[in-house]
């Protein structure tokens, strides 16, 4: 038998076995190229606060994780490192396996480059779309299916980890070269970055457009100063501490609020706080045993007055509300004299919105007269004439419209007398010797939007959150 043939057949099997060996490992190339890339971009998308949460939930695994919360370039060159010898394997399998082929079927040397760069170029689109491309966009949408792969990386860079030593060494002496600091400093998350995924998560809808609110609220709270929310001193429905029972009586009922200060001489001195559920108490009754009306003197049921200052901001009053267990407190100004008062439900609706109760009324400050006519009160907060019509004001000392238009008059108006400014017009309707009370804003149409209702609009403009004496609230703006 002539052994020939049975020698190009086994030849033939032979090569199609080493064939079959080549592409099969090519194709493990491919999948580490796949493996690498993708999780280069998963485990950086998913950021350090998600790190640590897998850990504490014993999710993926723990080695490679806790390494790269703490030396994170050691898993970025793993990966790197990965990444480019399944690169580098790949091409010199499709070269070997393209000139193999060639061979086999004996094609001539021009055609075997040809063959060759062909092979090499299309591994290398193969490589950029299966390799990097399509594995970093899947990552950067669906981190969490890379946790379980990545048990194999953590393999490969015990396998490689001096290697890797090495090259560490080598790039942290060409960064501090280059004036780089080569050190990790761990989480570092600023309050504006949290806004905007705030904000972000808000226009998405990942984060119900209420809590949104709120949460931009927290941090607007920070930035609020007590001036900007309080009830002003002219606007404070104050006892005088000489007041009769029948007196102090006869303002609960009319007013229903539920806690009131008091002023020695005038309403710049607050000495205390009168609480209304007080006159309930059995001294201020009538003697059981003469059955005569007991001496009533308000200063015997005062309460200790918690005073802030008008620059503090609005979450640092929420802590010493807190911390000491009170509603209410008198702001004062720079020379110590009374600005105003503030209650604990003024911070809150600056985090929630107004907050109502059984027997708030509201009334708009900003009522509509006519087609391009309001009407206002002089009180009404400058940032709410703003929103009413989306208008930019300019930085001033004043908090309200009155205050506003006298700053720009320079002198305190009179009935009639009227403020032009850009696209506004204010006419004075009612006015004394101290304060602006009403006015007319005449504005362009196509500029003002109608002012919805404002509940707090309504409690600034009665100077206090009308409760009944018995409830829990406060009195303030």
């Amino acid at each position: 038998m002539d052994p020939e043939p049975l020698l190009a057949t086994a030849s033939l099997a032979s090569g199609n076995e080493s064939a079959a060996l080549s592409a099969l490992l090519l194709v493990v190339a491919l999948l580490a190229c796949f493996l690498f890339a993708g999780t280069e971009t998963a485990i950086t998308s998913m950021g350090e606060l998600r790190v640590k949460k897998l850990l504490e939930d014993r999710h993926g695994p723990d080695g490679l994780l806790h390494l790269w919360l703490h030396r994170p370039s050691e898993v970025l060159t793993t990966l790197l490192t990965g990444n480019t010898l399944a690169s580098v394997a790949a091409s010199s399998i499709a070269t070997s396996l393209t000139l193999s082929l060639c061979q086999r079927y004996g094609l001539d040397a021009d055609w075997t480059d040809w063959a060759v760069a062909g092979a090499v170029a299309g591994l290398g689109a193969i490589i950029l779309v299966a390799g990097e491309i399509a594995p970093k966009t899947l990552a950067k949408h669906h981190p969490d299916w890379f946790i379980q792969p990545m048990h194999a990386v953590w393999w490969f860079h015990r396998a490689t980890r001096w290697f890797s030593a090495g090259m560490i060494w080598a790039a942290m002496h060409i960064v501090r070269g280059l004036g780089g600091n080569a050190h990790h400093r761990g989480v570092e998350v600023t309050e504006a970055q949290i806004e905007d995924m705030v904000r972000l998560g808000n226009e998405s809808g990942s984060i119900p457009e209420d809590e949104g609110d709120i949460l931009q609220s927290v941090f607007k709270l920070s930035d609020t100063m007590l001036t900007t929310i309080m009830t002003p001193r002219t606007k404070m429905a104050a006892l005088s501490l000489d007041a009769t029972r029948e007196e102090v009586l006869a303002e609960v009922r009319s007013s229903r609020w539920s806690r009131y200060p008091v002023y020695a001489k005038t309403p710049d001195e607050i000495v205390g706080f009168f609480y209304a559920k007080d006159l309930f108490d059995p001294k201020i009754g009538f003697d059981p045993f003469t059955s005569k009306p007991r001496l009533f003197r308000l200063a015997d049921h005062l309460h200790e007055p918690m005073r802030l200052p008008g620059t503090m901001m609005a979450m640092d009053a929420l802590k010493e509300f807190q911390r000491k267990k009170m509603h209410l407190a008198v702001v004062m100004d720079e020379h110590g004299g009374t600005e105003g008062i503030v209650s604990l439900e003024d911070v809150l609706e600056e985090l929630v919105g107004d907050i109502y109760d059984e027997y708030d009324e509201p009334k708009p400050e900003i009522v509509q007269t006519a087609a391009s006519l309001w009407t206002l009160d002089g009180g009404t907060e400058l940032r709410e004439l703003a929103d009413s019509f989306d208008i930019e004001l300019p930085q001033t000392e004043s908090t309200t419209v009155g205050g506003f238009v006298v700053e720009h008059l320079g002198h305190l108006p009179e009935i009639g007398d009227s403020l032009q400014w850009q696209e506004l017009t204010f006419r004075v309707l009612d006015a004394d010797d101290t304060r602006v009370k009403r006015l007319e804003l005449q504005c362009n149409p196509a500029k003002a939007k109608t002012p919805p209702p404002s509940a707090a609009a309504q409690k600034r403009q009665t100077g206090a959150h009308a409760v009944a004496p018995a409830s829990a609230s406060t009195l303030a703006n």
